[in-house]
């Protein structure tokens, strides 16, 4: 109620929000549109197949509901990302990786030792990372 929600309570049946009480719609700003885009646009470029149709589910939700005057960030929005080489060749393995964290299983990979031999690893996996080179550019104004 403090923040102007108009809560009603009753005796026996508990609280609940007045009928005539609408939630106002989640709106972004420009930088936060900017930034889920352009995370997006990374997930689809880094990530495995099933993150990058995830990605695209995001970016058609944002679609839907994005006034028509930020509708132009979709288009030709200036943050880009170039496309990773053999991505595809990695999806299974970053699939496989991310089940596992969200799962907390265990997985068992070919590895080669130090001196070359492969063996067997099994290994709980805790995090995926990215560890990609970030271009920075100075700018004077």
């Amino acid at each position: 109620m403090a923040s102007g929600v108009p809560i009603e309570g009753e005796a026996g049946v508990g609280y609940r929000i007045a009928r005539s009480y609408h939630v106002p719609p989640l709106m972004f700003d420009f930088e936060e549109i900017q930034a889920l885009l352009f995370g997006a646009e990374m997930v689809r470029a880094r990530g495995d197949r099933e993150l990058a149709a995830a990605a695209d589910r995001l970016v058609a939700k944002i679609d839907a509901v994005l006034p028509e005057r930020m509708r132009r960030l979709l288009e030709d929005s200036p943050l880009r990302v170039p496309p990773q080489e053999n991505i595809e060749d990695q999806s299974p393995t970053l699939v496989a990786l991310r089940h596992a964290i969200n799962n907390r299983r265990k997985l068992t990979l070919n590895y080669a030792d130090v001196q070359g031999q492969d063996t067997l690893r099994t290994v709980r996996p805790l995090v995926l990372l990215y560890w990609g080179v970030f271009s920075h550019a100075r700018c004077v104004v």
